[in-house]
């Protein structure tokens, strides 16, 4: 190919020429004129062409000078160019085999700048795996002329990999024959990383359970993921160029949006809970993210979208919300949501002048309908009697289960409604006394009621429901089936429990407490794995008191604390004499009530016992009511993990009577929940019971807890437990309560299921 000379390299050829040519034409004819003497002329011409000469030489000086410059700039900056493309040339010669590196190409061999090297020292820099396909394209090319273009992997003289693109092209002379082969050798590291990154992210963005949309900056629709078409029925090609707003529930306002854009702009994303529509037409809530992407300038490039269906989410929320807030078996509120609804009442009543009542009713003789007709009986009886009650309240009034027979009716009253609170009473009363259907058989009861009333007998929620509580007590004293106003004088209950504390203050002066204990067995073996401590009091003349009475009058006293002590160091004591008798018994657990949180420093109290008894912490499983946990959450995580900290087991005691939320729930450091025994009562025959202590079971699951269901009594309630995957239990159809020295019988035993249990196999 012919070669173009430089604009400028002609320009300077053409003075030249004209220069010379005018020289040698003028300076002759000039001579011939001046001079007549010949020698004279010789002379001149000699001088003339000795000028002519060293003028040329100097034009030619210059001239190759400028050349040379402009080919160091031009070097200079092919040099720069193939530095930052990461681009060199090389070029073999095949008669002599040497191979020749630009600077760039020695920069990406780590080898210094002028290297040569024959042939097949070069194709060794190339890793393992491509020496043999570099060598089959090279003679290829070398030989047949045929180029290639391939990407290949180096190691470089430190050993470094390095991915290169190599190209090479054969070069033949004026005879067509193959004398060199040359071409381009280049970094592609950082695209290869690149790459890379890109086929993770791809696999990310396929694979993640969570729906995944990239929207352009005007939020059209780029890509989604499959799980997107899995959660909302679209497919890409349904979606693509679309705005996500195509998935709009209806159920959030404009203002909504403009406060989600508002704060994309201001921080860059936002996350939270929205509802969308499926394809199908069904509405979900969804946890999303949605993150702004900008390029290395700042400019709004991409939104970023990830979201997952939280429908099963919401759906254990709201059952687990509803068993915060509502009696089971009635669907009545439960006593926490009496307790809101009190509290608020006092507000208006206070801000208004107005009167709060509160009716505590409790069932006379329902523990003799339970015993005799059976629990199920005892459930349908509460229900028809709640109904009743329900039908009697006007709009505003509230109706609660507090507990097992146990009611309470909240009556808030103007100044011209004084009596009403006494009509509800009365009316109660008869309601109660109306026999009930059941089974066809007509079931008779009646009720005593306590009121309290704001302001009169007390201004907090507190007071009146302990007035209430001492009212009812007074009624029922009176002989049931009536009602009572609370009165500031001594009942004969209030002496009682002034009595009552008298004598147990001297009761743990005397010893004249003991601890029974009863096992918790593995609902499958019949293996004891552990062992519930519980409190007994053997009094002098009244003989053995039940904790249900002296317990709750123990911590209104501030006795719970002694008394909470003493048990707990019994317990760890007689669990270090069993554990050094050789006898496996899995731990002791020991009721902690929360009085003894609120009053000590239970922490220290737990520790001290520990290190005076000597005991295994292991041994040890402290029972800390749910109510508790959740009245006290200020606080109550840091005390629960100070007492895991010290090598104890911890529970949640009567789970399910009180209220929980399960962000706050995951978080506290508990091994096992207990599923109360109101629950276990009618768990096979009560649907409601029945799902709740199977929404207990699955939450402990996957909270990693254990579940241990109270109160087992027949076989029926253990195969329904066991069906709902519960294995741990304990109750009077496996063992009452026992005295200490009866343990270690009960420990040899290989089982303590019953003769008609119905063992599964596995």
């Amino acid at each position: 190919m012919r070669k173009r000379l430089h604009p400028s390299a002609g320009n300077v050829v053409l003075v030249y020429a004209l220069i010379a040519g005018l020289w040698i034409i003028t300076s002759g004819w000039l001579l011939d004129l001046a001079l007549d003497d010949g020698t004279v002329q010789v002379r001149l011409e000699i001088a003339k062409g000795l000028l002519f000469v060293l003028v040329t030489s100097v034009l030619l000086y210059g001239l190759l000078r400028s050349w040379a410059h402009r080919l160091e700039d031009s070097e200079r900056l092919m040099n720069m160019a193939a530095g930052l493309a990461h681009v060199g040339g090389w070029q073999v010669d095949l008669q002599t085999g040497v191979v020749h590196w630009s600077r760039e190409v020695c920069r990406i061999h780590d080898m210094p700048p002028g290297t040569r090297v024959k042939v097949e020292d070069g194709i060794a820099f190339y890793a393992p795996a491509y020496r043999d396909r570099i060598r089959q394209v090279f003679r290829a090319c070398a030989e047949e002329g045929i180029p290639y273009d391939e990407e290949m992997q180096i190691l470089t003289r430190e050993g470094k990999p390095v991915w290169v693109r190599t190209i090479g092209r054969a070069v033949r002379d004026e005879q067509g024959r193959i004398t060199r082969v040359q071409g381009a050798f280049q970094d592609i590291s950082a695209r290869k990383r690149d790459e890379a990154k890109l086929r993770q992210w791809a696999t990310v963005f396929e694979s993640s359970d969570e729906g995944m949309i990239i929207t352009d900056d005007r939020a059209r629709i780029l890509m989604v993921n499959a799980s997107f078409t899995r959660i909302t029925g679209y497919g890409p090609k349904e979606v693509v160029g679309r705005n996500p707003n195509m998935l709009s529930s209806g159920r959030h306002t404009r203002l909504f949006f403009r406060r989600m854009w508002d704060t994309i702009s201001l921080t860059g994303g936002w996350r939270g809970e929205l509802w969308n529509r499926r394809k199908n037409g069904e509405l979900y809530p969804q946890w999303s993210t949605i993150n702004a992407v900008r390029d290395a300038e700042g400019r709004l490039t991409h939104f970023v979208s990830v979201f997952s269906d939280i429908s099963d989410l919401k759906s254990s929320q709201e059952q687990i919300e509803r068993l915060a807030h509502r009696d089971a078996l009635t669907n009545l509120p439960n006593r926490l949501l009496f307790r809101t609804r009190l509290e608020q009442a006092l507000i208006r009543a206070r801000s208004h002048a107005s009167q709060v009542s509160v009716l505590l009713l409790d069932l006379d003789g329902f523990k003799h309908i339970n015993d005799s007709l059976g629990i199920r009986m005892g459930d349908q009886l509460l229900s028809s009697l709640a109904e009743r009650f329900t039908a009697i309240l006007q709009r505003g009034e509230t109706l609660a289960r507090m507990g097992s027979d146990e009611f309470a009716i909240l009556v808030e009253q103007g100044a011209d409604e004084e009596a009403r609170v006494e009509q509800v009473a009365e009316a109660i009363i008869q309601a109660v006394q109306r026999p009930v259907k059941i089974r066809n058989n007509d079931v008779f009861i009646t009720a005593s009621i306590g009121i309290a009333s704001f302001p009169r007998d007390g201004r907090e929620q507190d007071q009146l429901l302990q007035h209430s509580d001492a009212a009812m007590h007074h009624a029922k004293q009176a002989g049931g089936n009536t009602y009572a106003q609370y009165s500031r004088d001594f009942t004969d209950y209030a002496r009682d429990r002034v009595l009552l504390a008298a004598d147990l203050r001297q009761a743990l002066e005397r010893n004249e407490l003991v601890l029974h204990y009863q096992p918790q067995v593995d609902l499958i073996s019949g293996e004891v794995v552990g062992l519930e401590a519980l409190v007994r009091w053997e009094h002098p003349t009244q003989g053995m008191i039940s904790p249900g009475r002296f317990i709750p009058m123990a911590e209104d006293t501030g006795l719970i604390l002694p008394l909470g002590r003493w048990v707990l160091r019994q317990a760890c004591v007689q669990a270090r004499a069993w554990r050094e008798a050789g006898l496996d018994f899995g731990t002791v657990a020991v009721n902690v009530s929360g009085v003894q949180v609120q009053r000590s420093d239970f922490v220290e109290t737990v520790g001290a016992v520990l290190r005076e008894t000597g005991v295994d912490p292991a041994l040890l499983e402290l029972e800390i009511t749910e109510s508790f946990v959740m009245d006290r959450r200020q606080g109550s995580e840091e005390l629960l993990r100070q007492l895991k900290s010290l090598g104890v087991f911890l529970a949640v005691d009567d789970f399910g009577t009180g209220y929980s939320s399960l962000s706050y729930l995951k978080s506290l450091p508990f091994d096992a929940l207990k599923i109360d025994q109101s629950f276990i009562c009618g768990i096979s025959l009560n649907p409601h019971d029945a799902a709740i202590a199977s929404a207990i079971t699955t939450l402990g699951g996957h909270l990693n807890m254990e579940v241990l269901a109270e109160g087992v009594e027949t076989r029926e309630q253990q195969e329904a437990l066991l069906a709902l995957g519960c294995h741990r239990a304990q109750g009077y159809r496996f063992s009452h309560p026992v005295a200490a020295k009866a343990i270690p019988e009960i420990l040899r035993r290989a089982t303590l299921m019953p003769d008609d249990a119905k063992i599964p196999h596995h």
